[in-house]
């Protein structure tokens, strides 16, 4: 999704992506999202708090 995203925002810049980069990209965001959710920046929060 953000990489569709992005390819749309670089055609409107000139800027081309082949499937290699959008890869490359993809595993960048999932790298940066996964770092995020370990240290408990982003979660879900469309579970209960079943510690509370």
């Amino acid at each position: 999704m953000f990489v569709v995203f992005i390819q749309q925002v670089g055609a409107v810049f000139g800027w081309s992506f082949d499937s290699e980069k959008a890869q490359q990209l993809t595993g960048i965001i999932n790298t940066v999202l996964t770092i995020l959710a370990t240290l408990g920046i982003v979660y879900d929060t469309t579970t209960e708090n079943k510690g509370e």
